[in-house]
């Protein structure tokens, strides 16, 4: 656990170090970054850790990715608008699964050509895999 951890940490600090006088690294990235760092510690801490106070360290992490998430989404960041309809369409990041307000993250994206983005929308308009 805490060497996928500090890897991953490694491997964000790196590409921040490198970007970060980079004038096309857009600051969205870098919420975004932060965002995908408390999924992964919500993660490792929902199948590593056996302590009594678990779940209190689920929620914090989970609601920490998904605000970084949203924050960087609401800057017009596509790759976290992609997420945000993932969550909402899967009942992810301790979100209630709401089809509706994924198709409508899933059109930001895919009006910024996320392919991914294009794909979940029409899945969700041409058959019923995501019935809700």
């Amino acid at each position: 656990m805490g060497f996928i951890k500090k890897l991953y940490s490694l491997c964000v600090l790196s590409i921040c170090n490198s970007l970060k006088n980079n004038p096309t690294c857009s600051e969205s990235f870098l919420i975004f970054q932060h965002a995908k760092r408390f999924e992964l510690l919500a993660l490792q801490h929902m199948y590593n850790s056996h302590s009594a106070d678990k779940d209190q360290y689920i929620y914090a992490y989970q609601r920490n990715a998904f605000w970084y998430f949203l924050h960087a989404a609401l800057k017009g960041y596509s790759e976290s608008q992609y997420k945000l309809g993932i969550c909402y369409l899967k009942g992810e990041l301790g979100l209630t699964q709401d089809k509706y307000i994924a198709q409508k993250w899933f059109t930001l994206a895919a009006n910024q050509g996320h392919l991914d983005a294009l794909y979940e929308l029409n899945l969700i308009r041409t058959s019923q895999q995501y019935p809700h």
